[in-house]
């Protein structure tokens, strides 16, 4: 107990001989040409000097010091780079506090960069190379870093009079999430631009064949029905990659032979339907794509095969129905897909053939929008257990005016955050909201606007209901405390 005593105290006293500066941060700018002023609060020793990076400021002609104050001299910062300098007051005892002073020149005009905010999705369908035009003016461009590190011209990036060109292999080797690109001006103010790398290959991919050792491996990963005939499933050689042999019996006795792909629950409900590269054997038999959703309830789309040239087969979720053999009357719900299957029935010229089948994904119809936009348009919140519910977002250069619910505008600094392609709908507002669905109308800088669906559960906020049914509403009733209730005829 003693030394735990005497240990705090030793906490204590060093606590209390940290020597502190304020401001802790300040700007200084050339065209101003004015000293900065800094006062240090000591609780021990005095000041003895100056220094930045380890190397001492002359005393009297660099700075000056009055008692506890400092005075960065301007004949000094006008000879320091254009940018943010920590220095150190050297103490005689106690702590050595620190202080950084931004340099800027107000009189030199200021580089800009084409963007400062971009998004790009590493998704090979949807890849296109990231480029960002400069504007020095009348400083010098050094390069680019990340986290204070320049990147490798010729390697990472390529400059063509002022047309920056990252090289894919530099984009796609960075990890999801925001990544603040500087570029470095000398004598000018730096530029930042704040990318949002994203890959939807996770949500979109149902199965390339490309990472499958052998067929042993597919086989595994496609387990067949063994309410049907027997399927062989090979692993072939396609297009320069790998594609699924799919070997089918569909005579007696059972008329039919398929395989079933469970995959992590997939929200598609953003999506258009499914495409997938086929190749038929014109036996006239049938190829069925099959999903199941999370309600555990089938959808199918069922197409002759007279054909046995390559295609590409785009099956909108519209042209799913529901097997016979399913009760009730459900639709697809593309928020939820966690099985896809492949049939083929009777109905040809043979009972056993081959389809090949490859490059799997979810699609979207049109081309790509160029304007700002929601990638996901869906979320859930769970009051039980509270967690903040992230947007992502495609803006195009466009920035976010504002995001409604109904008459309400939402306040950015405490119902949501915006950082770079990213949006975070924080618990403090959605904690608010009763169970259901909401939605969240974002409005960006063009005027467009576009809208997200918020599902709340496990809420214990209650719906609140204003009576417009004036004429309904019967005698008033008083309690002992003087309150006066009306109670309404239409929702009691």
């Amino acid at each position: 107990t003693r030394q735990l005593i005497m240990k705090h105290a030793a906490n204590m006293e060093a606590k209390n001989n940290i020597n502190t500066v304020s401001p802790a941060k300040t700007d200084y700018d050339r065209a101003d040409n004015t000293d900065v002023v800094v006062t240090a609060t000591m609780k021990e020793g005095t000041i003895s000097g100056v220094s930045l990076n380890g190397n001492s400021l002359r005393s009297g002609t660099d700075y000056t010091i009055s008692g506890n104050t400092v005075t960065i001299k301007s004949s000094y910062l006008r000879t320091l780079e254009l940018k943010s300098h920590v220095f150190t007051l050297d103490c005689t005892a106690g702590s050595n506090p620190k202080f950084t002073i931004t340099t800027s020149d107000s009189s030199i005009p200021a580089p800009t960069i084409s963007k400062t905010i971009a998004t790009i999705d590493k998704n090979s369908r949807h890849y296109k190379p990231l480029t960002i035009s400069y504007d020095k003016k009348t400083s010098e461009f050094r390069g680019i870093t990340v986290n204070g590190s320049y990147l490798e011209k010729g390697k990472d990036y390529t400059d063509n009079a002022g047309t920056v060109t990252f090289a894919d292999e530099y984009i796609k080797s960075l990890s999801d999430g925001n990544v603040t690109l500087s570029f470095d001006f000398y004598e000018g103010s730096d530029c930042e631009l704040l990318l949002t790398v994203t890959d939807s290959s996770a949500l979109e991919d149902i199965d390339l064949f490309e990472n499958y050792a052998n067929s042993s491996a597919l086989s595994n990963a496609y387990v067949a029905n063994t309410s049907g005939n027997s399927v062989s499933l090979s692993l072939v050689d396609r297009n320069g990659g790998k594609a699924m042999g799919f070997g089918y019996n569909v005579g007696s006795p059972k008329g039919y032979s398929g395989v079933n792909h469970t995959m992590t629950l997939r929200d598609v409900s953003a999506y258009t339907g499914v495409s997938l590269n086929f190749k038929g054997d014109g036996s006239g038999n049938s190829f069925t794509v099959q999903f199941r959703d999370k309600n555990d309830n089938y959808f199918e789309k069922r197409i002759t095969v007279d054909s046995a040239e390559e295609t590409t087969l785009n099956i909108p979720f519209s042209e799913f129905e529901a097997p016979s053999w399913q009760s009730g009357s459900a639709s697809l719900d593309t928020s939820g897909i966690v099985q896809i299957a492949f049939y083929a029935g009777s109905g040809g010229t043979t009972e056993t053939g081959t389809y090949v089948i490859d490059d799997v994904y979810f699609y979207k119809e049109g081309s790509e929008d160029t304007g700002a936009h929601l990638i996901n348009k869906t979320g859930t919140f769970d009051a039980q257990s509270p967690t903040s519910v992230l947007t992502r977002l495609v803006l195009n250069g466009q920035t976010i005016s504002k995001i409604t619910y109904g008459d309400k505008t939402l306040d950015s600094a405490s119902d949501y955050s915006w950082n770079g392609s990213q949006v975070t709908i924080n618990t403090a507002f959605a904690s608010t909201l009763p169970n259901g669905e909401h939605k969240l109308t974002y409005c960006f800088s063009d005027g467009t606007s576009d809208v997200f669906t918020l599902t709340v559960i496990n809420s214990s906020v209650t719906d609140t209901h204003t009576c417009t049914y004036t004429s309904k509403v019967i005698k008033p009733t008083y309690t002992q405390q003087g309150y006066t209730i009306y109670t309404c005829s239409v929702c009691g």
